[in-house]
This record gives structure tokens, C-alpha cells and sequence, in this order.
């Protein structure tokens, strides 16, 4: 029989036993998980090499990545166009995105753009553009056609020498096309229904026949266009005159701003009004001009000279008639003061009012697009919405972002902030829509 001792003895060899098999398999389990990995991760390798070679390495693509090691290599708008490709794939918050964008850039163009602290991604790539365009010296942009400089806006040399070098029309179709793009630049060219009269005739039906008077026509159309001004750009800081002029076919007018015209306008005159008396033609082209430039006068000191004497006292004179009180009801909210100019000076708005048939030529290059888009940065709602969409996604159907610019319903958005502008830039995309003959989503 065995004595305590031994008993005890014979207890610890056994647990000196199961700690060296416990120790043992411990270690035997660490070496088994770790040849395991190696083979997953081998096996892992080679399924992703086979996966690759079958469909492609796309689906393994890390887009985030891909944003974070984005460089500029080079224009700003290459840069962009991967840049979005990129940010639709992704959900960031718009501060972050701003300064993934920011980074990519190049240093010339990067550094001066932190220190304007953009908030927004377009706002972001306005600066992106206008830093490059100073960087390469460009003194000038082409736009829709346009050739806008320090001087001005002018049209585009190639579009001017393609109307000159317009082959043999011989059809209407060719034809339409032609007067398509004269009429394009209308805003450039003085009485250009007048001169194109003529050939707006053959477009009838039979009509298509050339006569001396349509050649002499379409030859003066080219010397006009090939002479056209360089109109000035708005400068809202400075004072804006209104020439107005009246004669018994239609009312004419031009603005201008430190003696240079920045649009034109012509409006013939329906029968009835063609009765009116002298006076009465006058004021109603000066309620005309003032309505058709509403976007540049509204909320500003302005002058209106005109060559009827007794319209300079308009305002002090009693009313009587309802016509006048109408048109007079009309000018009430703006700021102007009515001049008297020598009819003989007054050559421009007088040769507008004798075109029977000409078309308006207008001018419409304002910032009110840019205040419209800071006044997004304001609305929570509209913020939250713009950095949906210029991600992609489908959610709230009637809103769309296209060209740099949010729409409800083809319409441009403009918030509650937006500092009485909404009604001033529709009527401005009324003007490029249908008298520029432009679609919606290009202006």
C-alpha cells in the first residue's frame, strides 16, 4: 500500500506531465495556424490572379485610393473629368472632397487656391481655372463662340471666317443654316434683319430663287459680320446710359457705359401703335429699353437721353391719359434721370428705330449666375441636394446637375437667399434660350 508520499509524488509527476502535453499542443496549434495562413494566403493570391486574369483588374480597384493619390498632370479639366469619375464611386463629405481636390492639383495652382479657402467644389474649380488661365498668361477665352477679353466681347475669329468662306448655297436647307449662324451673332452686327431681309424671303415655299437683291444682300451680310464692334462687358461699378429713339416704323435703342455700347436693341412697331404721336413713340421706346435691360438698371442710378425736349420734364408733367399712366407705372421702382440729346447725336438709337424689320441684339454676360450658386451655400437643403447629385445618385428625380449647374425641371435653382435675383436671371435664360437660339442645358 502506498504511503502518503507517494501518492503525493505520483500526483505531481502526472500534472508535470499535463503541463508539458498542454505546452506541447499549444505550440503545435500556433505552428499549424501559422502554416495555415500561409497557405490561405497563397491559395488567396492565386484565386486573385486567376479572378484578374478572367474579368479583369477593375473589380478589385480601390477608389478611394485612387482619390487620395490623384495628381494633375494636365489641364484643370482633365484633371476634373477623372477626379469625378473618381468621387462618384465614393461617399465623401463635401469639405473633405473639397481638400482631396485641392491636393491633387498642381502647386502652382494649389497654393493660391488654400488661401482663398473654398467651401465648395465648383467654387473650388472656378479658382482652379482662373489660376491656371493666369498662370499660362492667356489674355483671353473663347465661350460659346465668344471671344471675351479686357477689351471686351468679340466673335470668334474661326466662326467669322467660316460665314465668309460659306461655300455655294443652293438649297434651303443650306440656306437656313447660314442665316442659323449669322443670326447667332445678331448682337454684333447693326440691322441685320434689314440686310438679311432678303434672304429670309427665299426661305418661303417656291422662294428659293437668287435675284441681284439677295446676292447684294448675302454680300453685305459677310462685310458686316467681317466688321463687326467688340462690345463692351458690364461694368456694374460705373454708370449706364440708355439712348432711346423713335420713328414711325419701330423704337430703337443701345446701352452704353463709358461711351461704348454693351447691346443693342430694335423693335418695330405693331399698326396700332404706329398711330401714337411723336411723343408717345418716344416714351414708349424708353419704357421698351428699360424693360428689355432690366438686369443691368434695376437697383441703380442710370441716365436716359433721348432727343424728345419735352420728355425730359416726363416726371413733372400731369398725367391724364391711362396709356401714359401704364407705361408711367412701369418705370416706378427705378432710379433715372431723363436727358435731352440733340437728335443729331443721337445717330445710333435713331437708325435702330428706322430698321423696319429688325431683330433685338442683345448682350447678356452679367455675375448673376456666380451670386446664384453662392447663395446655395446658404440653403441646407439645396446643399445637402447639389452634393447628391454631383455624386451621382438617382434620389430626388426633378433635380439635375449638368455643366456645373443645379435644375428643378430644366429651371436653374435659386434659393429664398438669393437676393431678389430669381426673376432677373430667368428673364436672362429666356434671352439666351430664345433669341440666342441655345438649348437650356448649354448656357
Amino acid at each position: 500500500m502506498e504511503t502518503r508520499a507517494q501518492e503525493q509524488k505520483k500526483m505531481e509527476e502526472m500534472l508535470r506531465q499535463l503541463v508539458k502535453e498542454s505546452t506541447t499542443r499549444q505550440d503545435q496549434a500556433i505552428q499549424e495556424l501559422r502554416e495555415r495562413q500561409h497557405m490561405d494566403i497563397e491559395e488567396l493570391g492565386g484565386v486573385h490572379i486567376s479572378l484578374s486574369a478572367r474579368f479583369g483588374s477593375d473589380l478589385f480597384d480601390d477608389p478611394m485610393a485612387e482619390l487620395k493619390g490623384l495628381r494633375q498632370i494636365g489641364s484643370v479639366l482633365e484633371y476634373q473629368d477623372k477626379f469625378d469619375a473618381l468621387l462618384n464611386r465614393v461617399e465623401l463629405s463635401e469639405e473633405y472632397a473639397v481638400n482631396c481636390f485641392i491636393s491633387g492639383l498642381k502647386d502652382e495652382i494649389q497654393v493660391p487656391i488654400r488661401m482663398f479657402q473654398p467651401r465648395t467644389l465648383q467654387r473650388a474649380l472656378s479658382l482652379a481655372k482662373l489660376q491656371e488661365v493666369a498662370i499660362e498668361g492667356h489674355t483671353q477665352l473663347e465661350y460659346l463662340g465668344h471671344i471675351i477679353s479686357q477689351e471686351g466681347v468679340a466673335m470668334d475669329k474661326q466662326k467669322v471666317e467660316a460665314i465668309l468662306k460659306w461655300p455655294q448655297l443652293v438649297s434651303v436647307k443650306e440656306l437656313r443654316g447660314f442665316l442659323g449662324l449669322a443670326r447667332y451673332y445678331r448682337r454684333f452686327v447693326k440691322n441685320l434683319g434689314k440686310i438679311s431681309k432678303p434672304l429670309h424671303e427665299m426661305l418661303g415655299k417656291g422662294g428659293f430663287k437668287w435675284t441681284e437683291a439677295s446676292l447684294q444682300a448675302l454680300r453685305q451680310l459677310k462685310v458686316a459680320v467681317a466688321t463687326a464692334p467688340v462690345l463692351a462687358l458690364p461694368d456694374f461699378s460705373a454708370e449706364f446710359i440708355v439712348e432711346t429713339d423713335a420713328s414711325g416704323v419701330g423704337v430703337g435703342a443701345v446701352l452704353l457705359q463709358k461711351g461704348r455700347p454693351i447691346a443693342f436693341m430694335s423693335k418695330p412697331l405693331s399698326p396700332r401703335n404706329q398711330q401714337l404721336s411723336t411723343y408717345e413713340r418716344e416714351m414708349l421706346a424708353i419704357v421698351i429699353a428699360i424693360q428689355k435691360w432690366q438686369p443691368y438698371l434695376i437697383g441703380r442710378h442710370f441716365k436716359v437721353k433721348t432727343d424728345h425736349q419735352s420728355l425730359k420734364y416726363l416726371l413733372e408733367q400731369r398725367v391724364s391719359m391711362p396709356s401714359h399712366q401704364k407705361w408711367i407705372s412701369k418705370l416706378m421702382g427705378y432710379d433715372y434721370e431723363l436727358v435731352y440729346k440733340n437728335g443729331r447725336e443721337n445717330v445710333v438709337a435713331d437708325a435702330l428705330s428706322r430698321a423696319p424689320s429688325l431683330q433685338a441684339i442683345s448682350a447678356i454676360h452679367t455675375n448673376l449666375r456666380e451670386q446664384i450658386k453662392l447663395s446655395w451655400n446658404q440653403d441646407e437643403r439645396i446643399k445637402k441636394i447639389l452634393a447628391y447629385k454631383q455624386r451621382g445618385g438617382h434620389s430626388w428625380s426633378h433635380y439635375t446637375w449638368t455643366q456645373g449647374l443645379l435644375r428643378r425641371k430644366a429651371k436653374l435653382v435659386a434659393t429664398a437667399k438669393s437676393n431678389g435675383l430669381v426673376t432677373t436671371l430667368q428673364l436672362l435664360e429666356w434671352i439666351a434660350t430664345v433669341h440666342s437660339l441655345l438649348p437650356l442645358n448649354s448656357l
